[in-house]
């Protein structure tokens, strides 16, 4: 995948579409895909959120730099988001170790219970010992 492929790509996660057949490509872009990503992430629109939390998963340890704010959105309105944000954490692995304490609160507090149980299952990928 080139410049072009990794602008369309964004697009389309601007659309609220996270396209998953090219989860295995997304890596090679490194931090260039990951910070616009980032940016689409902070958007307003929710599917537009959740895609990009998807997309950010799907990039797995390299999107360690979206830690912080997949941490935040594990407070957002939308549990869709919510979960999405859990899952990306879950791909990114024990990278995401910072978000262990929001994680926790996650699986104590929030209101949905797929989302408390895709925190739980975050952990226990976060803190596995290789």
């Amino acid at each position: 995948m080139g410049k072009k492929e990794m602008e369309n790509y964004i697009d389309r996660v601007k659309f609220g579409r996270s396209y998953r057949k090219y989860a295995k490509d997304l890596a090679k872009f490194g931090d260039g895909l990951v910070s616009d990503l980032i940016k689409v992430f902070k958007e307003s629109d929710e599917d537009v959120r959740r895609a990009a939390a998807s997309s950010l998963g799907d990039v797995g340890p390299d999107a360690r730099a979206a830690v912080p704010d997949l941490s935040v959105a594990l407070k957002d309105e939308h549990c869709e988001v919510r979960k999405a944000a859990v899952d990306a954490l879950r791909k990114i692995g024990p990278d995401a170790e910072a978000a262990v304490p929001a994680l926790i609160e996650v699986t104590n507090k929030d209101t949905d219970a797929d989302v408390r149980h895709a925190a739980d299952w975050a952990l226990m990928n976060i803190r596995r010992k290789e």
